[in-house]
């Protein structure tokens, strides 16, 4: 799997797997990881480890039949 992460990403996703795995605090993760505990918190509870994308998921256009 090909993986593009931002210059300044702290998280990639062995960190991301690590977070989900572990039984620490989420205080003691963030400070091992250098994250915040929101960030943190985010990842333990998702599903997976991958990005979700950023782009709209809905148009702002109304389209007509032509």
């Amino acid at each position: 799997m090909l993986v593009r992460l931002h210059k300044k990403a702290r998280t990639t996703p062995a960190i991301r797997a690590e977070l989900q795995n572990s039984t620490l605090s989420e205080r003691k993760l963030a400070t091992l990881s250098g994250t915040s505990r929101s960030t943190v918190r985010k990842w333990k509870y998702r599903e997976d480890v991958c990005d979700r994308s950023h782009r709209p998921h809905n148009l702002r256009t109304t389209l007509t039949p032509a």
